[in-house]
């Protein structure tokens, strides 16, 4: 059942986001490059980093992709479209880690909490490879078929808290068709 949603999940995407980027073969990237993700990574980037939510509905723009709060995608992570994005239907997206109590947020509240950060100029960016890493697994590849990768946006945590207020962000695509943003940070 796992597979069929993931196949299911993987089509819908796919088919609503094709040639919207340019591909490449995976390689370190440094900010700047192009070429090595779809074009729509940079201004989701730069929407999230400046909290204009406005910029980032256009970015999306009719396209369908899942979010997910964590870095464990599972079959309650909502597949979000424009119409739903500016809605005020409250969305699922998960349990808090520790009190298990649900996380209910509108697409906008999600982006506030868990997309909001300063990832355009206060982190770091690889490629397949995860900068920062918690407790839960990042499980993209139990649920994405071959081919897919995913570029990582990370700020790491700061002495004062001892490391543990970093927070990422991964953009999982397939070629130049954009699948997933998955929002991961420190959780007990």
């Amino acid at each position: 059942m796992r597979y069929e949603t993931a196949f299911l999940i993987f089509f819908l995407l796919s088919c609503s986001s094709a040639g919207e980027g340019r591909a490449s073969s995976p390689a370190a990237v440094q900010k700047g490059d192009s070429g090595k993700y779809p074009d729509i990574v940079d201004s989701m980037v730069s929407s999230m980093s400046r909290g204009d939510f406005e910029a980032f509905l256009r970015a999306l723009n009719g396209r369908r992709l899942l979010f997910s709060v964590d870095a464990y995608i599972d079959d309650i992570d909502p597949i979000v479209d424009s119409a739903l994005a500016v809605s005020n239907r409250v969305l699922l997206w998960g349990y808090e880690p520790g009190s298990g109590r649900p996380i209910r947020l509108t697409f906008r509240d999600f982006f506030e909490k868990y997309l909001h950060r300063p990832y355009a100029s206060g982190g770091k960016v690889s490629l397949d490879t995860t900068l920062c890493r918690g407790n839960t697994p990042f499980n993209f590849r139990d649920v994405f078929d071959e081919g897919v990768h995913f570029l990582e946006f990370c700020i790491p945590g700061s002495e004062e808290y001892g490391g543990l207020d970093w927070h990422a962000v991964r953009f999982i695509f397939i070629g130049d068709s954009l699948l997933a943003v998955v929002h991961d940070s420190w959780s007990p």
